[in-house]
């Protein structure tokens, strides 16, 4: 029986439950950890009717306020930095939701809502990839200078019950642009399909790890946002951790800071998460931006991402240029760490493969001088890679148990050995990396003994694909 783990991996962790700050494709924040009487539960989603004119249409979201019949106000969204959203990706002929955020509520009825957002946003033409910078018009000016804030009025007054969602459609075909400002129309959405998982687009967020719960790689934990309650996320053995840069293999735990990719999951009202990375405050903080790669140069180290997401700041073009620097750090799909050239030669090979880069961005020429680049297609060209000191071993049933010392490309509690299963196709190394026979191997064994060994990830489970003798000397 294969052992159960987070997929891809060295130094992996075990994921928990987490706080959020900031996001890529524009996920937001949270909401309450416990109802008030006559409170609910209020989820924040927004969306595009399909729009004609344009390829892409960028703005910068900051706060969504609903508005009781009083005229008193409840925020549901705040972010002083901003969600950054491709209005236009948010529809493919069918409506898609990008999950914005969580909170509790006061009973309403309630009259409307307020949208806030930079004053400035981006128009990219179909046709073309350059975007055109533009303004709301002066009539949308906020009391905080650099906004504008959009008054959407329901048709009827509206109470929330328990759990419900409010979709905002962001009209674009009924958007006008005249001398470089720009008329919106927004509307509350019947959210046609809303509860419909592949409605929902991945989402990227930041935060903190807090309530954990459950044993890697099936754990659950709550990502708490701009100061409310949060959203629970889940993962399981197909998520993939990653550990912070320099460090060994670690679990997640309460208060880690931490990176989150994934999709709402409308039917348990969580995030599945695809992948969490490990992380520095400074490294959350960083602009981010996820799309296809294209014009890849091996030679030169650079290629762009055909942005479909990004996270501080508003492209200019949809075609981000990306820059490696000397210190970049490459992750496979899987989470493995990989060479510069060994990550050039999967991007030449997968022509559009998709792309997750995080670096300086330089907003005069629409680069981003990269820190961090992650292959974010379903390539799964990374093995996970460990490794651990020989607990106990059965040449017979062709089992080895390891305590784990390293890992990454997957999930797994330190505390916890880890049961091999060595399959047909299993192969084996010596110390001095020639190849063993399986009956060679399992003689050389000895409990204490380091053993490195690469493993494919499945649905199912660990897959051992190969197992490699340690020199004594190395830890």
């Amino acid at each position: 029986m294969p052992s159960r783990l987070w997929k891809r991996p060295l130094f992996v962790a075990a994921a928990a439950m987490v706080v959020l700050s900031l996001s890529l494709a524009g996920c937001g924040g949270g909401g309450a950890s416990g109802l008030a009487s006559g409170s609910s539960n209020l989820n924040v989603f927004v969306t595009d009717n399909l729009s004609d004119t344009y390829s892409s249409v960028w703005v910068n979201l900051h706060k969504v306020t609903l508005v009781k019949m009083d005229d008193t106000t409840v925020d549901v969204f705040v972010s002083a930095d901003g969600v950054q959203t491709d209005l236009r990706s948010l529809n493919d002929g069918q409506a898609k939701y990008q999950f914005l955020s969580n909170a509790d509520i006061p009973a309403g009825p309630y009259k409307g809502v307020r949208i806030d957002m930079d004053k400035d946003l981006v128009l990219v033409a179909n046709g073309s990839s350059t975007g055109q910078k533009v303004q709301f018009a002066d009539a949308y000016d906020s009391s905080t200078a650099g906004q504008s804030t959009v008054n959407v009025t329901f048709p009827q007054p509206k109470s929330f019950a328990n759990g419900e969602n409010l979709p905002l459609d962001f009209v674009l075909d009924q958007w006008t642009v005249v001398s470089g400002k720009v008329t919106p129309v927004v509307h509350k959405s019947e959210g046609q399909g809303l509860d419909s998982s592949d409605r929902h687009v991945d989402c990227g967020v930041h935060g903190t790890v807090a309530g954990l719960t459950g044993e890697a790689p099936t754990q659950t934990f709550k990502l708490s946002l701009y100061g409310g309650p949060g959203v629970t996320v889940n993962t399981d053995a197909n998520t993939v951790v990653i550990a912070p840069e320099g460090s060994t293999a670690t679990t997640l735990a309460n208060g880690e800071n931490v990176s989150m990719k994934g999709k709402w999951n409308p039917a348990t009202r969580a995030f599945d998460a695809s992948w969490i990375k490990i992380e520095n405050p400074e490294e959350s903080r960083m602009p981010e931006a996820l799309g296809a790669s294209a014009n890849v140069v091996p030679g030169s180290g650079t290629f762009d991402v055909m942005a479909v997401a990004t996270k501080g700041f508003l492209p200019s073009s949809n075609q981000v240029h990306c820059v490696m620097d000397t210190d970049t750090v490459y992750k496979s799909d899987g989470g493995v760490t990989l060479t510069k050239d060994a990550f050039f030669a999967v991007l030449q090979g997968h022509s559009g493969l998709k792309v997750d880069v995080r670096g300086t961005y330089d907003e005069a020429n629409n680069t981003i001088h990269l820190k961090f680049a992650k292959l974010d297609g379903d390539v799964h060209l990374g093995l996970a890679h460990a490794k651990g000191s020989v607990v106990s071993f059965d040449a017979a049933s062709s089992h080895v148990v390891l305590h784990l010392l390293e890992w990454e490309g997957f999930s797994w509690n330190g505390d916890q050995n880890v049961d091999l299963t060595c399959e047909s196709d299993t192969l084996y190394w010596n110390t001095d990396n020639s190849q063993m026979t399986k009956d060679q191997f399992f003689a050389a064994l000895s409990a204490g003994a380091k053993v490195f060994f690469e493993t494919k990830l499945q649905d199912d489970g660990l897959h051992t694909r190969s197992l490699h003798l340690m020199p004594p000397d190395n830890g």
